[in-house]
């Protein structure tokens, strides 16, 4: 497919980046200075593990009356900015909740929570968890004994424990562990970096403790029709099952597609603070936030003068698995809590992700140490044609009138290891916003025996099961409270009593009841 992508460089109408506004994202000085400030609580020795660094948005009672004097160009009041930390000790389970007064330089409040609430990983934390998985010695022995050709490179999937509590010992699971799912790739094609390993699932499965860094125990997956499981045996390499494009054999009758826009997009991007962008179109107005965990958030949304919603985001998502067997049932991710829409959202221009006149929006979040780190391109601004929005033609005359029905879509995608997410705010004409969700990426796999079926997955490729799975999806959705009223319309259809005969259709109509 041939398309035409165009990364467009707007007017920044009206740009604020010398003031902060609000609602503005933290910038890279305001994280840092965050940091400073909570690591000068603590001895020059320990060490800190920054979790999240963001933005502390002001109550409503203080942000109701800036936005109301903003929205009619009027002085605004003065809100001090205040930044919300989530940390440990490093290398223990001392996890922390504080809030920055920025505008003060003050620590307001620093908490030290519970044993048992634990935190999202990060991407260091993920990436030492894998090289410690598969360096340590017991971790090999177990895999020698799978006798791979020589030359295998060996995956490490980590999962966050989807934890009940019930269990105790050696299995405890109130602690923050991670359980490591192996693969391989293809050994036939070891050094291809891009190799689907999700095709070549492996039987043994580390568990590794966050706060120690060390491997706790090695559970050998069961593979048959129960809860049994069967000693390391040497693997069978099963054909690979690649997805890169130079591995498959791709279409060649399908001609380009173009989409131009040869007078440019129809909206207009501005900021409203060095992070901030107001976005408007087609009688739409509202501001664009990003932040760690939930990636896009948008503000202060208006349509035609009115205001709508107050704030609009999505809060988090829940993919319990249903092998029922262990360590299985312990897959049960929630993406945003346990890692994070804004922290591993893609870099768009790198691929066809989004197609037109593109807008791009960047942002800046923090890393483990608590310094600054660059996120660039992770939202896509750009419209689309999604077929009639309305027509009638006149039988009388022959004469068709017709309205394209033409959208502003704000595109995030992010990658929670094997799945990808394409998140996607959209705008219409007619007053209508809507909040799609396409799931894409690979399925989480494990090993079956071959021959065999279960109750609870998929039998994908020889020798691997996709277990079936749901993605539940949280939006958080707060209603201005400019609105003239706060109702809640719903719209039944009910038959009408009329004389007519039963065996005849009865008309109906339609009832709308209000609640305060």
């Amino acid at each position: 497919m041939s398309v035409e992508q165009i990364a467009t460089s707007l007017p920044i109408v009206g740009g604020k980046t010398d003031i902060q506004h609000p609602l503005g994202p933290l910038t890279a000085g305001e994280i840092t200075e965050t940091a400073r400030l909570i690591k000068g609580l603590w001895p020059s020795n320990i060490n800190l593990q920054f979790k999240s660094i963001t933005l502390q948005e002001p109550n409503k009672a203080e942000l109701i009356p800036f936005l109301a004097a903003e929205h009619k160009s009027q002085p605004t009041p003065t809100i001090e900015r205040r930044s919300f930390v989530v940390y440990y000790i490093r290398n223990t389970d001392k996890l922390h909740e504080a809030t920055v007064n920025l505008s003060s330089g003050k620590i307001e409040s620093n908490v030290r929570l519970g044993p048992n609430v634990h935190s999202n990983a990060d991407g260091e934390e993920i990436l030492m968890v894998e090289k410690i998985a598969l360096e340590d010695e017991h971790v090999r022995a177990e895999i020698a004994k799978l006798q791979l050709p020589e030359g295998t490179v060996v995956i490490s999937d980590p999962w966050i424990y989807g934890s009940d509590g019930i269990n105790e010992g050696l299995f405890t699971d109130d602690k923050r562990m991670f359980q490591c799912f192996l693969y391989v790739r293809d050994p036939n094609n070891a050094s291809e970096a891009d190799s689907n390993h999700y095709a070549m699932p492996l039987t043994i499965s580390p568990v590794i403790s966050a706060e120690t860094m060390k491997v706790t125990r090695i559970d050998i997956l069961p593979t048959g029709v129960d809860a049994t499981v069967k000693q390391p045996s040497p693997y069978k390499i099963q054909p690979p099952n690649e997805y890169i494009p130079e591995a498959q054999q791709l279409r060649t009758d399908l001609k380009p597609l173009n989409v131009i826009q040869p007078e440019g997009a129809s909206f207009q991007v501005s900021n409203f603070s060095e992070q901030g962008h107001n976005i408007s179109w087609q009688k739409w107005e509202f501001k664009v936030g990003f932040n760690q965990r939930e990636g896009m958030v948008l503000y202060d949304v208006y349509y035609a003068g009115r205001p709508l919603f107050y704030r609009l985001s999505l809060s988090d998502m829940n993919i319990p698995y249903a092998d029922p067997r262990h360590p299985y049932h312990k897959k049960a991710a929630f993406d945003l809590g346990d890692a994070g829409a804004g922290i591993m959202a893609n870099n768009l221009q790198l691929g066809c992700d989004c197609l037109g006149s593109i807008h791009y929006l960047s942002a800046v979040l923090s890393d483990a140490k608590g310094e600054a780190l660059d996120m660039p391109n992770v939202v896509c601004i750009h419209e689309q044609d999604n077929g009639i929005g309305w027509k009638h033609t006149n039988y009388r005359t022959g004469r068709a009138a017709v309205i394209r029905n033409r959208e502003l879509v704000l595109q995030s995608i992010i990658t929670v290891s094997n799945y990808e997410y394409i998140l996607a705010f959209m705008f219409n004409q007619a007053g209508d916003v809507m909040y799609e969700v396409r799931a894409t990426g690979i399925l989480s796999t494990q090993p079956i025996d071959e021959g065999i079926s279960v109750p609870w997955g998929t039998v994908v490729h020889p020798g691997v099961l996709a277990a079936h799975h749901q993605h539940i999806f949280s939006l958080r959705a707060t209603l201005s409270t400019r609105l003239p009223s706060q109702h809640l319309v719903v719209t039944i259809s009910i038959t009408m009593l009329t004389e007519y005969s039963r065996s005849k259709m009865p008309p109906s109509k339609i009832l709308s009841t209000a609640s305060q």
